[in-house]
């Protein structure tokens, strides 16, 4: 496809936005950038358009790459240039998880010598220049306002510009601007916020770990360092025991770092920045590709920042490309096919998360760690039964725990007829043939029974 262009400023390795492409590849981080690079190496002839909207969340796990990403790295042909850069070796993670100490912990992030120490915008760099060397147009561009399907593929309404694609890939992080503007809708598994601060300065205790990590009753510290300068700390728990502990103003939020165990290791460090809130929550769409489009990386779906992603992002990119490839030889099965790998690995990593979380035993009662635990506590010999009107229907519209949205509505509709909970599991699994384990089903009962949709007897 020839390129016709339409006139925007042009800045060392960007280029300007093209008017049309075979792919457009929305969000320039790691997952994109990946998508946009393996998928060029499928299809050289392609015109491939990388675009970087300028602004990226603050991500929790940056510090350190696994050394299973080597195989990625090479089969994204990156690994020399990686190699060339000498990264660090990894030093590990000390942790107080179950215990008050901090001690090294080879569960959490990277093992020590095991993996390389960098910053996740070191990656990010290195797949941009690398796919733009090889012939995929990288461009600047404001957010997505909207996007038509049309006869050929999709018209990208941005600001300031428009883009027609044939196949579009939602690459926009935990947003997931595209794909929510094409219908999908997220599916969330916890309310997780961080409240962040960032420290002017680090200290010689990330002279022999990367990342500091410390459970408290009502949720877990991460600290790292940020940059050559700066450390970045933050607490994470729920919204609601955020919004209860006034932990998003900056007088709570030092006063509950003070008693921790890293405080100490990070002493003299001043706060640089007031306590920024920011949603973290573990989520996937409730569906991930269609025609035309599919979704990569944290757009697809997110864990909490306990889990390490940076590898997971690359790999997700080549998978995206094979599909992509494949959309274009004709074999459209390869969509569903990426679709329900990105679903299977979600719940692979929500069982790996759960075990994770099990570690820490010293606050049981507490709400943070028992929702963690994911043991439903409805009785399932009670009684349920649903009536529609307008008021809940209205409250179940706004509802997104557990499972996707439609399939709350059909718990709902099982439920007109009263049913006993063994009973509405059983026709549940059996009417949809739902992937969702029988635990997931009956915590998402238990949360519409909690929001007065069902009633239970």
């Amino acid at each position: 496809m020839t390129l016709e262009t339409q006139p925007m400023a042009t800045t060392g390795i960007y280029q300007e936005l093209p008017l049309q492409c075979d792919v457009a590849v929305l969000g320039a981080g790691p997952a994109g950038a990946a998508t946009a690079l393996a998928l060029c190496h499928l299809r050289p002839n392609a015109a491939i358009v990388l675009i970087d909207g300028g602004r990226s969340a603050k991500h929790f796990q940056g510090t350190s790459l696994e050394r299973e990403a080597q195989q990625v790295l090479q089969r994204l042909n990156v690994w020399e240039l990686f190699t060339g850069n000498d990264p660090s070796a990894a030093l590990g993670t000390r942790a107080a998880w179950g215990s008050p100490e901090l001690l090294p912990h080879e569960f959490f992030y990277t093992s020590p010598r095991q993996g390389w120490r960098l910053e996740r915008q070191q990656v990010t760099t290195l797949l941009r220049f690398a796919a733009a060397a090889e012939g995929v147009t990288l461009a600047r561009a404001d957010g997505l306002r909207g996007v038509q399907t049309v006869d050929d593929g999709f018209e990208l309404d941005l600001f300031r510009s428009r883009l027609s694609a044939r196949f579009v890939v939602d690459a926009t992080g935990r947003i997931a601007r595209l794909a929510q503007n094409l219908g999908a809708r997220k599916v969330r598994y916890d309310r997780l916020v961080g409240v962040s601060v960032s420290l002017a300065g680090r200290t010689a205790a990330f002279d022999r770990t990367d990342i500091l990590v410390e459970a408290h009753r009502e949720g877990w510290w991460y600290a790292a360092p940020e940059g050559k300068n700066q450390t970045f700390v933050s607490f994470f728990t729920d919204v609601d025991l955020a919004r209860g502990s006034g932990i998003g103003e900056a007088e709570a939020w030092h006063a509950l770092f003070a008693s921790t165990e890293m405080c100490s290791e990070l002493e003299g460090l001043e706060a640089r920045t007031k306590p920024a809130v920011q949603a973290v929550n573990c989520h996937r769409l409730d569906r991930v590709a269609g025609e035309g489009w599919l979704a990569v990386g944290k757009a697809a779906a997110a864990l909490d920042p306990l889990i390490p992603g940076l590898r997971r992002a690359l790999a997700g990119g080549l998978d995206a490309a094979q599909a992509v490839d494949a959309f274009f030889a004709g074999r459209r099965t390869r969509i569903n096919r990426y679709q329900h790998g990105v679903f299977q690995q979600f719940d692979d990593l929500l069982a790996s998360r759960r075990k994770l979380y099990e570690r820490e035993i010293r606050w049981p009662q507490a709400t943070f760690w028992s929702r963690r635990r994911e043991q439903p506590e409805l009785d399932r010999d009670l009684l349920l039964s649903y009536s529609p009107n307008p008021e809940r229907s209205s409250r179940l519209e706004s509802l997104d725990m557990h499972l996707s949205q439609r399939d709350l509505w059909r718990l709902c509709d099982l439920c007109t007829a009263p049913r006993l909970v063994s009973a509405v599991v059983k026709a549940f699994r059996r009417d949809t043939g739902s992937m969702a384990s029988e635990r997931r089903v009956l915590l998402a009962l238990q949360y519409l029974v909690e929001h007065q949709i069902i009633d239970a007897e």
